[in-house]
């Protein structure tokens, strides 16, 4: 129980257009043993909110005393009848934004292959090269009005939706943002603009980044008896540059060039590595029924555009005079994520119509990335006196691996008669044990951390037990699956202080069901439908225990259909 409570209602309307273009051009020419291929492809995506509007009403500080029972998964809350009362909101800001995300691409490859014999044997050399040069720009504009009168929410109020999830909370009143706007129009005096607000918030997320690939290949491929060894090696080189802002508070106002005394210096800088990424695959028949495959791979996972930009987001807020914040911030020194990954497999196939296969991998992984958070108290950041503020920062764990078993079994009931003859099932479970090594939560540039040694955790986003089930139908045309997916509890996110564990958040697990099915004609024509999450199971995510509930949303069911035609 509490003796005073704050309450905010919020209203966020948004427009997002989302626009894809793609086009590629490609051939390929055979002269004897030579075969030449090549593509060249332009790409365009753009990503633009033209509209997104947050309204806000807080209470004061002390107007809701309240309680809570935690002893079910979902909280009950008990905050007297005056909660529902929108005089007891006050107007406090609406912010309106606007944001573009653009995308060029531009990538071409050639491939060489010549047919030949290895030492005696059938098969083929082949080399190629591969460029890829991208370019992701955002642009980010905002306006925010703050109280400049003495207002409430009973002035743009509606019936908010009763009773809401699952019929466990009520609502209360909502915002009738069409009213707000229209009352942001008629009554200007209402609002007082928060000009350095806008301004700091119009620029510090904006960014350019380029990145330029270049990769050159060779590998080879013979069949010697009943083994094929497919082995090679790929070099790829990239080249990273990136152009954000980095804003200084409390600067002079002749030296900042602005009244704010917001000094904005343009951040430039760039990363450039090379990797070798050697392969070799072998697939043995053993016997007409038995196939055995092994093969080892290294390969890398670039950081998102998105965390590698030196930008950063801030939130603050003061309550009884004390100033609370929230900081998000990019990383350009992120590292690539590495993986050295063995795999071996056993194929039996029963018949035409029925295979058991069993595959174990292992996966030595270096420089994962994971979003890391700290808190900290009484510190100054950008010349604010934080009373406490939260920083979240993408950065590189050290090093972890992954052990892991998969079963794998299909049939087709070709026993039946016609047409059930094209029914079938697979299923398939996966059971992997992981571990990355985390390096102690991170200072951030702010303070001491407070634990400096490393710690292990279960590999992000990783479950230790995945299974798949389907049932499907495939004849003359038409093809219909109906699957159940299943992934055990994972870790989303490290928590500020681990390695206590205490505020790391998990995601459930959880069980979807899917629906998809198609229906191809004329030699040209295909129709499809899919339902996505027929049974609506939502997303659980828990901070330490599952019973500690940080997030329970649904969707209900997506479905898409229509048609596709072919040359």
């Amino acid at each position: 129980s509490f003796t005073k409570g704050r309450a905010k209602r919020e209203f966020r309307s948004r427009k997002l257009v989302s626009e894809i273009r793609n086009i590629s051009l490609g051939g390929e020419n055979r002269f004897g043993d030579w075969t030449v291929d090549y593509m060249f492809t332009s790409a365009f995506a753009s990503e633009e909110t033209p509209r997104r509007i947050d309204w806000e009403f807080r209470s004061g500080s002390s107007a809701f005393p309240n309680s809570y029972d935690l002893s079910d998964l979902f909280p009950s809350v008990d905050a007297g009848e005056a909660i529902n009362d929108p005089e007891e909101f006050g107007f406090r800001r609406v912010r309106s934004r606007t944001e573009l995300t653009e995308e060029d691409i531009i990538a071409g490859s050639l491939n060489v292959q010549r047919d030949m014999k290895i030492f005696g044997h059938p098969g083929y050399l082949k080399f190629g090269i591969k460029g890829l040069a991208r370019d992701k720009t955002l642009d980010e504009n905002r306006v925010r009005l703050n109280e400049d009168d003495d207002w409430d929410m009973s002035l743009v109020a509606v019936d908010g939706p009763d009773p809401f999830f699952g019929g466990r909370y009520t609502f209360g009143p909502a915002i009738n943002v069409d009213a707000a706007e229209a009352l942001k129009v008629s009554n200007p005096e209402l609002f007082e603009p928060d000009l350095e607000d806008d301004f700091e918030n119009s620029i510090d997320e904006d960014y350019d980044i380029s990145e330029d690939i270049f990769a050159v290949y060779g590998m080879a491929k013979v069949d010697i008896g009943k083994l094929r060894i497919l082995g090679g090696v790929r070099v790829e080189f990239t080249d990273n540059s990136y152009i954000g802002n980095d804003l200084q508070f409390d600067v002079d106002e002749e030296i900042a060039g602005n009244e704010f005394g917001i000094l904005v210096t343009s951040i430039t800088g760039g990363k450039s590595y090379d990797n070798v990424l050697p392969s070799i695959h072998l697939r043995y028949e053993a016997t007409e029924d038995v196939l055995l495959r092994f093969s080892y791979t290294e390969s890398i996972s670039r950081p998102f555009y998105e965390d590698l930009a030196p930008r950063q987001e801030t939130e603050r807020e003061e309550i009884d005079g004390e100033l609370f914040g929230s900081i998000s911030r990019g990383n350009p020194a992120l590292k690539p994520f590495e993986s050295k990954n063995f795999d071996f497999s056993v194929d039996y196939y029963m018949g035409e119509t029925n295979v058991i296969s069993a595959g174990v991998f292992y996966k030595e992984l270096k420089n994962p990335i994971f979003d890391d958070n700290g808190n900290f108290t009484d510190v100054t950041i950008d010349g604010f006196e934080y009373d406490e503020v939260s920083i979240s920062q993408p950065v590189n764990a050290g090093e972890g691996d992954i052990l892991g078993l998969e079963l794998n079994y299909q049939t087709r009931f070709a026993f039946l008669p016609a047409p059930f003859d094209g029914f079938g099932i697979s299923a398939n479970a996966t059971f992997i044990e992981s571990e990355v090594t985390v390096d102690g939560p991170t200072d951030f540039g702010v303070g001491p951390a407070v634990v400096d040694d490393p710690f292990n955790v279960q590999f992000f986003k990783q479950s230790d037990f995945l299974y798949n089930v389907a049932i499907w139908y495939q004849k003359h045309g038409f093809q219909a699956r109906l699957a159940w997916n299943h992934k055990d509890r994972l870790l989303d996110e490290i928590g500020s202080n681990s390695p206590n564990r205490t505020e790391d958040v998990f995601r459930e697990d959880r069980t979807q069901v899917d629906f998809k099915a198609s229906y191809s004609f004329a030699n040209r024509w295909t129709v499809f439908f899919e339902a996505i999450n027929i049974t609506n199971v939502p997303l659980h995510e828990s901070v330490f225990v599952p019973s500690q509930l940080r997030e329970w949303e649904f969707y209900e069911t997506t479905v898409n259909f229509g048609f596709r035609w072919s040359l």
